[in-house]
């Protein structure tokens, strides 16, 4: 596998992370705790080294991302 079990463990949470940020209605918070994290802070520390980014900053990039382009633009 070439890494630690540790370090596969947090990418499987991440991943998993990942994909309950982008439900809606999903808080940070409630992403920590359904990921096993004892603290919102603990999950956006940890969802931070994995991503380079905070999990609120990610997931309005992903979002953002999933928008179509005609819907992205401001009605006139």
């Amino acid at each position: 596998m070439g890494q630690t079990p540790a370090s596969y463990l947090t990418d499987v949470r991440m991943e998993s992370g990942k994909q309950v940020l982008l439900r809606e209605h999903v808080t940070i918070a409630d992403a920590a705790l359904q990921l096993g994290y004892e603290s919102e802070a603990g999950f956006r520390r940890a969802f931070q080294r994995h991503t380079g980014v905070s999990p609120a900053a990610w997931r309005t990039r992903q979002r953002a991302q999933s928008v179509p382009a005609a819907e992205a633009l401001p009605a006139a």
